[in-house]
């Protein structure tokens, strides 16, 4: 979120701002430390000490940005630089708290709930006929809230309450910026942010000046409030469709109780089948917040414009039905998609039971963790199965169960520096092939026959039987994956 000069004076009211601002738009990204040869950027606001910019003699910290500049009543830069920060992390916070609860399906009680910290007033969002929607929990408490109940819930007739509101309102439903205004018999101003959709007027939200005075930051940040209903009204028409066909995978991934009747039905309808090869993938972004997903869900969908997308875990969950998009041309959607991105990107085995989707998507957390988050890169779950049992295996053992040999092989290399536990495993992975296993350990195939008799004068057991060859093969791919993990 962009704050302002303005927005900036407000969260600094304890350090007795004096204000100079010619236009105190919403652009600020950042705050720097000001130096005379730094080049200052449209993005930040710049922080120094008055004497600094006004030579001797000046006493106090300066906040500036282009033209606009803010006199603070302290000399502690550190403070108020902390300050900024803080000023920045709150209204992040809240701009992502509201946009990952409407990618979350929040209705418009829950963005005036979470915006309650910042308009601790009361709030209400109107529709275009001045109908209340929803408001703040405090409304209800408060004295004045039976007048303005009486002006915009009580009057059945929509003509009446129009006409009332319109002359409290002077006329202002077409203006972009939140304005300040008053209705009839209410002696509370309010300040009015007008919702529009492709300049079509959707209807308002009215914040209560209570206790806060109403400033030119708090107009801004009302607008910015009015700027997110218009996204959650933009969101949910514009994604209800998409929702509604994605809706049984957001179900089944959440565990919750679908018949088997109801899914294929819901498979039906959007052209997919029960016999269908179908495969999950988890775009899991590091430390990434509900804001940044859902801004990158968009974009991904074009890229993979026959998969299915929902969020899930602060992943981007992806579900392709293999004969609508071939495994190659997932691969290569998929590519372009984490191509100089910080995704990883864990894929599932294929299946095809539309009840088995939450398994297999627990497939590409296993991809995702056991290849250590490989970022720019698509993980097979197949390709890391094996370190999921050995992990498993680990944890859960309470005894030993590897192969004596093992241990025996590294107690003879530690003490007569040799490399019989390698020989051993190499022989064994590349199925007793001589000229394979001696060229995996690049020695001479005399050598490996010499160090092959050595381990049989350490271990009498018979490498021909196969059940033998596979516990001992086990027990190394164990203790590999121990030493790794470790």
């Amino acid at each position: 979120m962009k704050l302002s000069m303005w927005i900036l004076a407000d969260w600094l009211w304890k350090y007795n701002p004096i204000i100079y601002i010619k236009h105190g738009e919403q652009s600020l990204r950042g705050v720097r430390l000001y130096h005379p040869e730094q080049k200052m950027e449209k993005q930040n606001v710049y922080l120094g000490r008055a004497q600094d910019f006004i030579g001797s003699g000046g006493d106090g910290v300066i906040c500036v940005h282009e033209h606009d500049m803010l006199l603070l009543d302290t000399n502690d830069i550190d403070m108020v630089l902390n300050e900024i920060f803080s000023a920045f992390d709150f209204y992040n916070k809240w701009a992502d708290d509201l946009t990952g609860s409407i990618e979350h399906n929040s209705t418009l009680q829950e963005i005036i709930d979470i915006s309650s910290e910042l308009f601790d007033e009361s709030v209400i969002i109107c529709d275009a006929s001045y109908k209340v929607l929803s408001y703040s929990a405090n409304f209800e408490k408060e004295p004045f809230s039976k007048d303005l109940k009486s002006i915009l819930m009580e009057r059945q007739n929509s003509l009446s309450k129009f006409t009332c509101v319109r002359t409290g309102l002077q006329n202002n439903d077409s203006v972009n910026a939140a304005f300040i205004a008053n209705f009839p018999d209410f002696e509370n101003r309010l300040i009015i942010s007008n919702v529009f959709n492709f300049k079509k007027f959707l209807g308002q939200v009215l914040v209560v000046e209570q206790h806060h005075k109403i400033s030119e930051g708090r107009l801004q940040l009302a607008s910015t409030l009015g700027d997110i209903v218009a996204y959650w009204i933009r969101y949910n028409s514009e994604h209800i469709s998409m929702r509604a066909e994605a809706s049984i995978f957001k179900d089944l991934i959440e565990n919750k109780n679908i018949s088997r009747e109801d899914a294929v039905r819901h498979l039906n309808q959007i052209g997919w089948r029960e016999s269908d090869d179908k495969i999950v993938a988890r775009l899991s972004v590091p430390n990434s917040s509900a804001n940044i997903l859902m801004k990158q869900l968009n974009n991904i969908g074009l890229t993979v414009p026959d998969s299915y997308l929902i969020i899930h875990e602060f992943s981007i969950v992806l579900i392709a039905n293999l004969r609508i998009t071939p495994m190659e041309t997932l691969k290569t959607q998929l590519n372009q998609i984490i191509e100089n991105s910080n995704y990883c990107c864990g894929v599932s085995s294929t299946f095809k039971d539309i009840l088995d989707f939450r398994k297999y998507y627990n497939q590409t957390s296993i991809a995702i963790k056991y290849s250590r988050r490989k970022v720019g890169d698509i993980v097979f779950c197949e390709d890391y199965i094996m370190d999921y049992i050995y992990d498993i295996i680990r944890t859960n053992s309470n005894t030993i169960i590897m192969h004596p040999i093992v241990n025996s092989l590294k107690e003879y290399d530690l003490a007569n520096k040799a490399d019989l536990y390698n020989t051993l495993y190499q022989y064994l992975v590349h199925e007793r092939n001589l000229v394979k296993t001696a060229e995996s350990l690049g020695i001479h195939r005399n050598s490996l026959l010499y160090r092959l008799k050595k381990i049989k004068e350490i271990s009498d057991d018979d490498f021909n039987e196969s059940k033998i060859r596979e516990y001992i093969l086990m027990s190394f791919k164990l203790d590999l994956f121990t030493n790794k993990a470790c």
